[in-house]
């Protein structure tokens, strides 16, 4: 889980994270790394609440992994991936499971499940659709307008490092650009976010695992309640994808919306740098409690 966008960086010290859970593998470059069937997170997955919970982007990445390793009838990729957050994800080794609820020619639709010590502690349901030809739709007139923001110009430090704080560690395996926004200033409010290490190490990052781990930005990035006083953690993500990400660079256009009890929702437009390639959307946990990012805030001067 995710409880705000800041701290991504462009090669801080991994020194400052401190050691993650029992069974972590430390200094890797890569999110994780296989164990026969399973999967041992390594440091760069650490989340800011808890050095030895996960952040939601690599578990997010971890689940589409496994769903593009599922075969298919047909060429086919995914319309649509739902991760359920059911509880923190230990930095630990991790099992993975997979299952075809229903095959197809033209959709298939695959759960994946992650299970620490025989507990499941994240889910996910995809829909796959086949691979077709619809090119002549992208010079229709009424195409709705799908230009991305201002391109990234490079990363930036985060605010953690700028206060002098540690950094998590999956926020030291981005690179980030804030083109709008910022800490508890609420939309308009858009981030570039640049992955920089694979999910699983010795295999390639591909596109759609690059946009999975950036989709859970979606929450957080627009929150407008001052996080000194509010956090606001996503509990699952909702990804719809157009096409598959080109570039290693992916956007989040994000806004956030929060009801009197205590219940959130957010919802981001997702780009690369040629255009729109999808939308996230979660529902937050919303509670008064400081943000593990407020003291960093406050010393950096970027309370909203």
């Amino acid at each position: 889980m995710t409880a705000a966008t800041e701290g991504a960086t462009d090669g801080g010290t991994r020194g400052g994270t401190g050691r993650a859970g029992t069974g972590a593998v430390h200094d890797a470059d890569a999110l994780f790394v296989r164990d026969g069937d399973a999967y041992v997170a390594t440091d760069l997955t650490q989340g800011p609440w808890n050095p030895a919970h996960q952040h939601g982007g690599p578990v997010s990445a971890l689940l589409a992994h496994l769903v593009e390793r599922t075969p298919t009838l047909v060429p086919m990729r995914c319309g649509r991936l739902t991760v359920d957050l059911m509880r923190a994800v230990p930095v630990g080794r991790l099992t993975g499971v997979t299952r075809v609820v229903r095959e197809g020619k033209r959709v298939q639709v695959v759960e994946a499940s992650l299970g620490h010590d025989g507990i499941e502690v994240a889910r996910a349901s995809a829909l796959r659709i086949r691979v077709g030809e619809s090119a002549d739709a992208l010079d229709h007139p009424r195409r709705p307008d799908e230009s991305p923001p201002p391109p990234p110009a490079g990363a930036e430090e985060s605010v953690l490092a700028r206060a002098g704080l540690p950094v998590p560690g999956f926020l030291l395996a981005l690179d980030m650009h804030r083109v709008t926004g910022g800490l508890g200033l609420g939309a308009p409010a858009c981030t570039w976010f640049r992955l920089h290490v694979p999910v699983v190490a010795g295999e390639a990052l591909t596109p759609f695992e690059r946009l999975a781990a950036m989709a859970d930005f979606t929450s957080g990035t627009a929150n407008f309640l001052p996080v000194d006083r509010w956090s606001s953690i996503n509990a699952d993500i909702s990804l719809y994808v157009v096409r598959e990400p080109v570039g290693d660079w992916i956007a989040v256009d994000a806004v956030a919306h929060v009801a009197a009890d205590g219940i959130g929702h957010s919802e981001a437009r997702l780009y690369d740098t040629c255009g729109l390639v999808g939308t996230g959307a979660t529902a937050q946990v919303v509670d008064e409690v400081a943000s593990p990012f407020a003291r960093a805030a406050r010393l950096a001067g970027e309370l909203g």
